[in-house]
């Protein structure tokens, strides 16, 4: 698995100590990603998924250090939908990434990803045009919940987010 988050940065030209959301199918993944939860967080996780957060969370596991990239913590996500929560429960725990070269504007379109990476990507997945934005990013690694993206918003503001 290693092999293949390293080719994602490559494709991606991202830094490497840049660590990729990691999306998954259920809460007892977080067991297979090393990463310790206690009670308090996981009452605040049962308030905000499945839906559009991601949760940053202790992972001390230096067998995940291909994830964590020396951060010891995850940005841990479980999607509102459906069909991609049965995929990753087949599959395992995926990185999950926007489909465009770090820095460039976001890729909406498969034919703009197409054109992007050509062949270099073993498959494509066409939805249509994809409209949304980045996943809210709530840190839980420290004495109190702290909401780092998107800016000025408050953790009551996030259990009312729009799922």
């Amino acid at each position: 698995r290693s092999a293949a988050i390293e080719r994602i940065y490559e494709l991606k030209k991202r830094s490497v100590d840049s660590p990729f959301v990691v999306i998954i199918g259920e809460e007892e993944d977080l067991l297979s990603l090393g990463v310790q939860i206690s009670r308090e967080q996981h009452e605040i996780m049962r308030k905000l998924w499945p839906g559009p957060v991601s949760i940053i969370l202790s992972c001390l596991d230096e067998g995940k250090k291909y994830l964590h990239r020396g951060r010891n913590s995850l940005a841990v996500r479980l999607p509102a939908t459906d069909w991609l929560r049965r995929l990753l429960r087949e599959t395992g725990p995926l990185v999950a990434t926007s489909a465009n070269i770090s820095g460039d504007p976001f890729i909406t379109q498969t034919g703009a990803a197409q054109a992007t990476f050509g062949d270099e990507i073993d498959f494509y997945v066409d939805q249509g045009e994809l409209k949304g934005t980045p996943s809210a990013l709530v840190d839980l690694t420290g004495t109190e919940p702290a909401v780092i993206r998107p800016k000025n918003t408050s953790i009551i503001d996030l259990q009312r987010y729009d799922q």
